[in-house]
């Protein structure tokens, strides 16, 4: 889907919409999809095995049907052509299909990429659209029925040390209903020394400090965390820890006291307020899983990389972390993707 949206964006006359990007504080998906569908002129499903069987998936493409003036252009796995029913079936032209790998995920990018350029193409001969001023803007929706991971940026991950405090500007990636949110974060020798104390040792971390301190407040309101805890004589092996609160005390916490080699490791943070839940990976293993609650419920500051917000040595990483990979989908095959990029590599 990320795929097809950038190539969308090379053409500064067609405007993608992708439904599960749009932030609208307590308003239903089904509004959401209603609202991006009728913006629309254009309304692009992909569909796979897994997106047919969803109810929904079928559900918005009638409901696009039914609206004047707006035309679908559906982008198809082969594989699934002969169980396609409803809306969209073997019966009429589904010019836009692609050739799925289950063992080779390179090879089916590139067949996906070979299926958007041709629909892409067409979009712009259709609507006889150029980069002349003159021409009218089209709106298109793609309908993130699956997910589809653009692997291109992976290649050349960017990392730093960060030895003082460092914001970013990503912070609104954590207001998405779903989402994934990685670091990469090398492991160094002293993130394992036992020392008498434990410390934090923050891979990214975050909080809002505008709250009056209260009993029923927590002390750190809208935290959002992913950190090492050292070990210490009682604790020989300490956590890796992802924690996570909204303003009030109760707190979120998935860990895990598996030893970690030295060397790059993928952390990984997945949530879905509609499936409700919250999942910590390391690497490709899955630490650990919650309901999604005590989420932040508001996002005023920015994400700090390698520390903790009060630029406390004492917090420090002090290793190399990468910039964040976001992917506002949810799928575990994106983890394993975004794992086959190793910084070292």
């Amino acid at each position: 889907m990320l795929m097809l949206k950038k190539l969308i964006n090379t053409n500064k006359k067609l405007i993608p919409i992708v439904i599960a990007e749009r932030r609208k504080s307590l308003v239903p998906l089904s509004k959401k999809v209603e609202d991006g569908i009728k913006e629309s002129q254009i309304i692009i499903p992909i569909l796979t095995r897994e997106s047919i069987s969803s109810q929904w998936v079928n559900q918005e493409i009638g409901y696009a049907t039914a609206l004047p003036d707006i035309k679908i252009m559906p982008i198809i796995d082969n594989q699934i052509i002969n169980d396609l029913k409803g809306f969209i079936h073997k019966q009429v032209d589904l010019s836009y299909n692609f050739q799925s790998f289950i063992d080779n995920k390179r090879k089916e990018g590139i067949h996906f990429r070979k299926c958007i350029n041709n629909l892409v193409s067409d979009i712009l001969k259709e609507y006889n659209i150029s980069e002349s001023p003159s021409n009218k803007n089209k709106t298109l929706t793609i309908e993130n029925t699956d997910s589809f991971f653009e692997k291109d940026y992976l290649s050349n991950i960017k990392v730093y040390t960060p030895k003082v405090q460092l914001k970013t500007t990503f912070i609104p990636y954590i207001k998405n209903s779903s989402g994934i949110l990685n670091f990469w974060a090398k492991v160094e020798s002293h993130h394992n020394l036992i020392k008498p104390a434990r410390r934090h040792l923050y891979i990214a971390s975050s909080y809002s400090d505008n709250y009056m301190a209260t009993p029923d407040i927590a002390r750190y309101p809208n935290m959002w965390a992913i950190l090492r805890e050292t070990p210490t004589p009682q604790d020989k092996l300490g956590k890796w820890s992802f924690i996570c609160n909204g303003v009030e005390q109760e707190r979120t916490s998935i860990e895990s006291s598996k030893s970690l080699s030295n060397g790059w490791h993928l952390f990984s943070v997945e949530w879905s307020i509609q499936m409700d839940f919250i999942k910590f990976f390391i690497d490709t293993n899955l630490i650990g899983e919650s309901n999604y609650v005590n989420w932040p419920e508001s996002f005023n500051y920015s994400m700090h990389i390698g520390t903790w917000p009060d630029k406390n040595p004492k917090s420090h990483f002090y290793s190399k972390i990468s910039e964040p990979i976001f992917v506002g989908e949810i799928d575990s095959r994106i983890i394993k993707e975004i794992y086959l990029h190793n910084p070292s590599k």
